[in-house]
């Protein structure tokens, strides 16, 4: 079995407590999945900025 570490992130807006979801279509599939941002960690990578990075590469908001 292979390990594969990941992050995901609840993104939340202000003030209308809205939940940002990414609509994604599996390989193979004829339908749709929604999911939160996020993804592998990457070798040496530490969980805070894998999330950073993930965030910024599926959704381009910045995370401080």
């Amino acid at each position: 079995m292979i390990e594969r570490f990941a992050v995901r992130a609840l993104l939340v807006s202000e003030p209308q407590q809205r939940l940002l979801l990414i609509r994604s279509r599996l390989p193979g599939r004829d339908r749709d999945i929604w999911l939160v941002p996020g993804g592998g960690v990457e070798a040496g990578e530490d969980p805070r900025s894998a999330l950073r990075r993930e965030v910024q590469e599926e959704t381009g908001l910045a995370i401080p």
